[in-house]
């Protein structure tokens, strides 16, 4: 996540939250903050959001950023927001009468198999 000060002025970046215990965040190299981001400059953190328990979970994780750059509005920039689904397994195909199949090919991007005289 690229944190940016777009300002004309040095802004001042107090704190970094995340919505969830199981999200966290890291700069490398570390820096403590404050930082002290001039006009201009920016920061990239990497977030990470352990996902082991949440197999099959649609997920939505923010991170939080306190500046003196702003005053608070409803536009909520001052967060980034992560969503999506959270799976590990592998996308599943139906094809018709594969079931009796014989030969199955699953290696390459298509799949292929024959059921009597019709490859699939």
């Amino acid at each position: 996540v690229k944190i940016a000060n777009i300002g004309t002025a040095a802004m001042t970046l107090n704190g970094i939250t995340t919505s969830a215990a199981d999200t966290t965040w890291f700069e490398n190299p570390l820096e403590p903050l404050p930082w002290i981001l001039q006009a201009g400059e920016s920061k990239t953190i990497d977030v990470t959001i352990e996902t082991a328990s949440l197999n099959g979970e649609r997920i939505t994780r923010e991170v939080w950023f306190t500046s003196d750059a702003r005053e608070y509005n409803l536009d909520k920039d001052d967060r980034v927001s992560i969503t999506g689904l959270v799976s590990d397994m592998p996308p599943s195909y139906e094809i018709p009468d594969a079931a009796g199949a014989n030969y199955p090919d699953i290696g390459g991007n298509t799949i292929v198999c024959q059921s009597g005289a019709t490859i699939y």
